[in-house]
């Protein structure tokens, strides 16, 4: 047994060391900001071969070409500026990726330090490592959320509203109806987000997240190996000022959480719902 644990320390040090030799290798070969100037103007291109070929170049490219590709979408035509939208789109996810590989390899507190919404995770399970692994579920349940988090923040509030209404439908789908199912892990990303305070939640977001925390599977959730992070995810979220308050409340109380004596009630809005 020794043995074997030897040898699977070594295959993860092997791992991460080549995952760490191959982003140090794609940071040796960057261009010049003239040549990924150049690979930006061959987007819009007349010829399909020159417009693929600089496709493909600047996604090899990585976060290097994230600056420039910006700025250039501000100023360019329809075509070239849907181009570079999808250039940066999956920059952006492959970027999102690598990190989240390795820290899935590494599976420590230190490993996962700078991805979207740890400090907030880290604080509101106290900084235990078990809770790790549930961490990197909730990045892997909802990838575009907390892309949009990390490198396009103001994407977030639009997107957040749409994927809550989805997940809010799929806690009671219509019979005969192949709709998704509801994933309590998803369900969990969203109130990490809307947790935060920094991010604006728009028209019926606060709505759906609330009424959510009724749905039976998450009740169920609550009872499971998961269940103290997701308590404090909860507690997190119900928190928050201006938000659909009748749900959190009820919530709070059924399952007795100590946040419930700390949730503000100072706007008359609450104090009218509560009285």
């Amino acid at each position: 047994l020794p043995c074997r644990q030897s040898r699977l320390q070594l295959l993860t040090l092997i791992t991460v060391s080549l995952m760490m030799c191959s982003l140090a290798n794609a940071q040796q070969t960057q261009p010049t900001d003239s040549q990924i100037h150049q690979l930006i103007d061959d987007l819009g291109s007349p010829s399909f071969q020159a417009r693929q070929d600089a496709t493909t170049r600047l996604r090899t490219l990585g976060n290097a070409a994230v600056p420039l590709l910006r700025k250039a979408e501000a100023n360019s035509p329809p075509e070239k500026k849907l181009r570079i939208r999808m250039v940066l789109r999956d920059l952006s996810r492959d970027s999102f990726e690598a990190r989240l590989e390795i820290a899935a390899t590494l599976k420590s507190a230190k490993a996962v330090k700078g991805l979207p919404e740890w400090e907030i995770f880290f604080e509101l399970v106290n900084g235990d490592d078990k809770f790790v692994s549930l961490y990197l579920r909730l990045l892997r349940s909802e990838k575009a959320l907390f892309v949009a988090a990390d490198q396009a923040p103001e994407k977030l509030s639009v997107m957040l509203e749409r994927r809550c209404a989805e997940l809010l439908q799929s806690t009671r789908p219509a019979p005969g109806n192949d709709a998704e199912q509801f994933s309590v892990d998803s369900y969990a990303a969203v109130l990490l987000l809307a947790g935060n305070e920094q991010h604006r939640l728009v028209r019926g977001t606060s709505s759906a997240i609330s009424a959510m925390l009724n749905s039976p599977q998450f009740s169920t959730a609550l009872d499971t190996i998961d269940g103290p992070a997701l308590r404090k995810l909860a507690g997190r979220y119900i928190q928050r000022r201006r938000i659909s308050v009748v749900a959190p409340l009820e919530f709070a109380r059924r399952h007795s959480l100590p946040e419930l004596s700390l949730i503000h009630i100072s706007e008359p809005t609450r104090l009218g719902m509560i009285s």
